[in-house]
């Protein structure tokens, strides 16, 4: 864009004897400098900005990934590659001037068809897929988070069991609940061998009813201990939860999807069956609502529970939400006292349960930053594109100003061309976006729709970038003096 600024520069050079060889080796001296610039603020910004986007895109990179020592070479390579491709064209094109129509004003150039066009549209095109991409993927994720589990996970801490660095067995589920829930602050305590957002690998394809035979459907199976449901107020849909004083294995809770799977039309035609496994039966006694083991992109399967009033592998503690720093310590404070021989670990349940959503949130988080940098990038190419192309009009401005034109048909005149360039883009990049983002939306089992304004607010955006960017520039022609342009006619 400043290329022609310097016209009448190369003009007196070349009057004054300058060659086309060391006009070209001058300019690419320059690209040269200015690029080795940039790379400098990029090196300095690495090392600056590594540290926070490791932390804001949750990424799992050592700290020694942003040291560019052994890439030396690599990055001179790249300096001279990016110099020559910079470079190459103003070099040429400057060092090629006539030096008679430099001088006169009557050069010519020549960038506005060949490369202006595509170089300004594809960056509109890459503006607006990627601000329909971040409304797509910050809207997923929030449909995601915002679906009914089935199940409360607020204010739930789970406590691994001692199970494992402990002698003895069976009886820690009992201990754990009594002493725990002792505890100011402990609403509720219960047991289970895998916590939710775990998934459950025991499972099994041989559970049939009574009279019946397996049909293939592969169920999963839950040991839980007592107070279970109301810990996670799990809704029973009929029947009744456990009787804890009978013998284990002899009862049986099952979900809406297992009661589907086993035929059974209602939820209460299934109470008092059998439920088989390989010539063994066991009672139904109820079915519950089809929570949620795992996250809303994995199916919800057929489950089966179990009650187990033994050693189980996680304990799941309800607390007060008033108090929850004073609960901890004194959770932490009974556990040591109970187990001094186990380490005491421990985390929210909560907190566990969206780790399953980390790719999502990564993407969406990857596509915010993309947005910024997309527009920043787009906003220096169309003011750099639009001044080259403002400037060879100056002249023919400074005319229509004469002739009675006003700044306003001056922006007119300007951004005609610039609107055509913005409705190209919408007709490449909203199909585009439609169709990369549907492919992508596909992947989920629970998503969201494309609505219209998934498309239209970045359109209106993009457009709204690339008239501010424009309009400066556009008013500084209108608003100079036709004077001093057209001085030297």
């Amino acid at each position: 864009a400043k290329a022609m600024s310097r016209s009448k520069e190369i003009g007196v050079r070349k009057v004054s004897g300058g060659t086309k060889r060391q006009l070209f080796f001058q300019f690419m001296f320059e690209a040269l400098l200015v690029n080795f610039i940039a790379i400098g603020i990029a090196l300095i910004a690495i090392n600056g900005l590594g540290a926070f986007l490791v932390a804001f895109f949750d990424l799992d990179i050592p700290s020694d990934a942003f040291s560019l020592t052994p890439f030396y070479l690599e990055l001179f390579g790249f300096w001279l590659f990016s110099s020559l491709i910079t470079g190459l064209y103003p070099s040429t094109i400057l060092a090629a001037f006539s030096a008679a129509k430099a001088l006169k004003g009557t050069l010519k150039f020549k960038l506005k068809g060949g490369l202006a066009r595509p170089l300004t549209i594809t960056q509109l095109v890459s503006c607006v897929v990627i601000l329909a991409g971040t409304f797509t993927v910050y809207f997923q994720v929030v449909h995601m988070r915002q679906q009914e589990l089935g199940m409360s996970m607020e204010n739930k801490v789970v406590v691994r069991s001692p199970m494992l660095f402990v002698e003895g067995s069976g009886t820690y589920q009992k201990i754990i609940h009594q002493e725990f829930t002792r505890i100011e602050g402990v609403t509720k305590v219960a047991a289970t061998n895998e916590i939710p957002g775990n998934e459950v690998y025991w499972r099994s394809d041989q559970f049939y009813r009574e009279g019946a035979k397996a049909n293939g459907t592969m169920y999963t199976m839950l040991n839980v201990g007592d107070h279970y449901f109301d810990v996670f107020d799990i809704h029973l849909k009929s029947g009744r939860y456990f009787y804890t004083d009978r013998e284990e294995g002899s009862e049986a809770i099952i979900n809406e999807k297992a009661r589907i799977a086993l035929g059974f039309e209602t939820n209460e035609a299934a109470l008092g069956e059998k439920l088989m496994y390989e010539n063994f039966g066991v009672e139904i006694v109820g079915v519950v609502d089809d929570f949620r083991q795992q996250g809303v992109n994995k199916p919800i399967e057929p489950l089966v529970l179990n009650y187990a009033s033994g050693d189980l592998n996680y304990y799941i503690v309800a607390i007060d939400n008033s108090k929850i720093e004073e609960t901890l310590a004194q959770i932490g404070a009974t556990f040591k006292r109970l187990f001094p021989a186990s380490p005491l670990e421990y985390f929210f349940l909560d907190a566990h349960f969206e780790k399953q959503y980390k790719s999502e949130k990564q993407f969406a988080r990857l596509f915010y930053f993309a947005a910024v940098v997309a527009i920043i990038i787009a906003i220096m190419g169309i003011v750099g594109v639009t001044t080259q192309l403002i400037i060879q009009r100056n002249k023919e401005v400074s005319v229509r100003k004469i002739l009675g034109a006003t700044v306003g048909d001056v922006f007119q005149l300007i951004s005609k061309e610039f609107i055509y360039w913005l409705l190209i883009c919408y007709a490449i990049a909203i199909p585009l976006s439609y169709f990369l983002f549907s492919q992508w939306l596909n992947h989920f089992l629970v998503r969201i729709d494309l609505g219209w304004w998934f498309f239209t607010i970045p359109a209106l955006l993009v457009a709204l970038i690339f008239i501010l960017s424009t309009v400066f520039q556009t008013l500084k022609v209108a608003l100079i003096n036709p004077a001093k342009t057209l001085k030297d006619e």
